[in-house]
């Protein structure tokens, strides 16, 4: 279909339409196309993007009590003119009034998650997300301006992006080093301007730990010494006996980084079934059972 609405509908009033239309740059945020979809009428995603969900993967946790919300549609080309140029400076008025807030995102390596910032569609003219809490050219990501329907990419863009209408921004396969502060600044109606600084911590998932014993059959009254081995930095370890989280005593003692659990000396009620746990704040995984059995003799 032809192109008669939006931004081209706009520079129709200044008497300025070119022939023809075209993308600068065959990607949208890593999923244009090489050709214009304007061509066929439609963007080859087909559906919302909202029948797209893949249950785990799509993790979007949001805090400061945000609810979870549907993604909304994608910036389609009904008429707009996605341009995927770099970013050039944009001055606000001088007498615009800024508010600011922090939100927080929390997502597992690997997944996808969405930053998205509540009431923002009203009055909308336009926003930037910026890499940090710098609001700055060269740490842009990506400007949309809603009366020419533009899309403009910045020089901190990676290609892992979606930019949606209601400002919201979708990381996918997101790793340890998108950890960190994203800024979404608005402009709206009545010189309202909003910043708002999104972090995001990004965690590991924990890999399963096991267990190691000095002696698998240790005899009474001496010492056994278990080692709970992870190759994860920064987790917390926990033990447990028999299924039950272990009771730490003067005979039963652990390393200061909890790696390691001595018993000394060994009882005939210390026989039985030993596990460690290593956790971050996103994951967790227990070690198989190993079983100590006392020695007679």
């Amino acid at each position: 279909m032809g192109l008669e609405t939006g931004g081209v509908e706009g520079r129709k009033e200044q008497g300025t339409v070119p022939q023809q239309e075209q993308l600068t740059q065959s990607m949208a945020l890593g999923r244009f196309p090489a050709h214009s979809p304007c061509d066929s009428g439609r963007w080859p995603w087909g559906k919302d993007r909202r029948n797209k969900r893949e249950g785990p993967s799509d993790t979007r946790t949001a805090h400061m009590g945000t609810e979870t919300m549907e993604s909304p549609s994608l910036l389609l080309c009904k008429g707009l003119l996605l341009t995927a140029s770099l970013l050039t400076c944009w001055n606000s008025p001088a007498t615009a009034l800024l508010t600011s807030k922090e939100m927080r995102f929390s997502a597992a390596e690997g997944a996808k998650v969405l930053l998205y910032v509540p009431d923002q569609e009203e009055n909308l003219l336009s926003f930037s997300w910026y890499k940090g809490k710098d609001v700055n050219e060269n740490f842009t990501i990506a400007h949309y301006k809603k009366s020419s329907g533009s899309l403009q990419l910045g020089k901190k863009v990676s290609g892992r992006e979606e930019i949606y209408m209601d400002s919201s921004m979708m990381l996918q396969d997101v790793t340890q080093e998108d950890t960190g502060f994203y800024t979404l600044k608005t402009f709206k109606e009545h010189d309202q301007q909003e910043i708002t600084y999104a972090h995001l911590q990004v965690y590991k998932i924990v890999t399963k730990p096991y267990l190691q014993l000095n002696h698998t059959s240790v005899k009474r009254k001496r010492a056994s010494v278990f080692t709970c081995v992870s190759p994860d930095t920064g987790v917390d370890i926990n033990w447990f006996f028999n299924y039950k989280p272990l009771n730490i005593t003067e005979r039963v003692t652990l390393s200061s980084e909890k790696h390691k659990l001595t018993i000394s000396p060994v009882w005939k009620a210390d026989a039985g079934i030993y596990q460690c746990e290593v956790s971050n704040s996103f994951s967790s995984k227990k070690s198989n059972p190993l079983i100590m059995v006392l020695a007679y003799g």
